[in-house]
């Protein structure tokens, strides 16, 4: 099962005692480059011009959510909710899909539930997915000289897909959206500082003294581009408040580059290394603080999945108001024209609400909307 959204703020932020144990064995870092160039020649020989989609969307997970052998052309998108990356490539005969294959890591926190996943430095893994995603991007413009892209990503991944946005023409990139942005600028109106839209959410406007947790990208970083940044009010990874002292953690996390010293051994030692050195670090950090982005830490899971506080644009969870979005980018791009209906928010896809839904309804009907039974019902299936 893939790791939750949940697992890429606790890496971020505490980096990670909350995962296996440092038997867990670390593969060699060798083995995913070697994987990547042969997926890169196998994607070289899939781009002739006359097969070249009219829209090519690439889509970046969170940390937890990918590792770096994976089948970029198996679209899984993030770890919870609607899929809506592979639904548009679906829906549209001009449209293709991509998946950004890299470690996806944050130190000790990683998708160790796969084999070929890898532990390092949160800075490593970045720069990492942004080298695989502008190779893949350049080689594909290179080849396709009609096709526009349109760049996806989340957390981690949001911050991947927003560095290698800048670093394209800006007339091949359709749009960008930015999920939860570590980089995103402080808010003025429903604009960033770097030009990007921060649609308004349900949670409330976001103040001007809150950015990401890794800072602030630069003023103008985005002109020219069509970047949307969508980000929960109280999410720590992209709106945190200014002067906390989480975030020299986190710069200090991302600009981290000592990946191979506890990952060329198997041995338990040089994991509980690793371990330990990211222990450490949180151990500075001051318990207040600590304790309230613990607190704020669910908002980061709120965009997608089968939760009962969810973020919502317009009225719609955004996972839901993605796939409206790609689809209307997609109809732009390709001159096709399909409508991708939102679900209803108070709609769950989960085993756990398609049982509790309907039993919370019955409490409701036969006790009444404020009785313990219907609001036991509610609290234990999480509606």
């Amino acid at each position: 099962m893939r790791r939750s959204a949940a697992f890429g703020i606790v890496s971020f932020l505490l980096a990670s005692s909350l995962v296996a144990p440092p038997a867990q064995a670390a593969p060699q870092q060798t083995a995913p480059q070697q994987t990547a160039a042969q997926q890169a020649a196998s994607q070289q020989e899939g781009f002739h011009q006359s097969q070249c989609p009219a829209l090519h969307i690439a889509i970046t997970p969170g940390t937890g959510e990918s590792h770096a052998q994976e089948d970029p052309g198996q679209i899984t998108g993030l770890s919870k909710g609607r899929n809506f990356v592979q639904e548009v490539a679906e829906q549209f005969d001009g449209v293709d899909a991509w998946q950004t294959p890299y470690p996806a890591s944050a130190g000790m926190v990683t998708s160790i539930d796969k084999e070929e996943a890898q532990a390092m430095p949160y800075g490593v893994s970045r720069r990492e997915g942004e080298r695989r995603l502008l190779e893949h991007l350049q080689e594909l413009l290179a080849q396709c000289s009609d096709t526009k892209v349109l760049l996806v990503g989340f957390s981690q991944g949001a911050h991947i897909a927003g560095n290698v946005a800048t670093q394209i023409p800006a007339e091949r990139v359709a749009a960008v959206y930015l999920i939860s942005d570590p980089k995103r600028s402080r808010a003025i109106g429903n604009q960033t500082a770097a030009g990007a839209t921060l649609p308004l959410t349900n949670k409330g406007a976001i103040p001007s003294d809150r950015h990401g947790v890794l800072g602030e990208r630069q003023p103008g970083e985005f002109e020219g581009l069509n970047v949307v940044q969508v980000c929960a009010l109280h999410d720590p990874v992209c709106s945190i408040i200014q002067g906390d002292p989480v975030i020299a953690f986190a710069r200090a996390q991302d600009e981290r580059s000592d990946a191979t010293p506890y990952l060329e051994s198997d041995s338990r030692f040089d994991q509980a290394r690793l371990l330990a050195s990211e222990m450490a670090m949180v151990a500075q950090l001051p318990s207040t603080s600590l304790a309230k982005v613990m607190l704020q830490a669910s908002q980061h899971t709120t965009y997608t999945g089968e939760r009962r506080d969810f973020t919502t644009i317009d009225g719609v969870r955004v996972d839901d108001w993605m796939a409206m979005e790609l689809s209307r980018i997609a109809s732009e791009v390709t001159g096709e024209h399909k409508d991708i209906e939102p679900k209803p928010a108070d709609i769950h896809h989960g085993y756990w609400q398609m049982i509790g839904y309907p039993l919370w309804k019955l409490m409701d009907k036969l006790y009444g909307p404020k009785s313990d039974q219907a609001q036991l019902t509610w609290q234990v299936f999480d509606l």
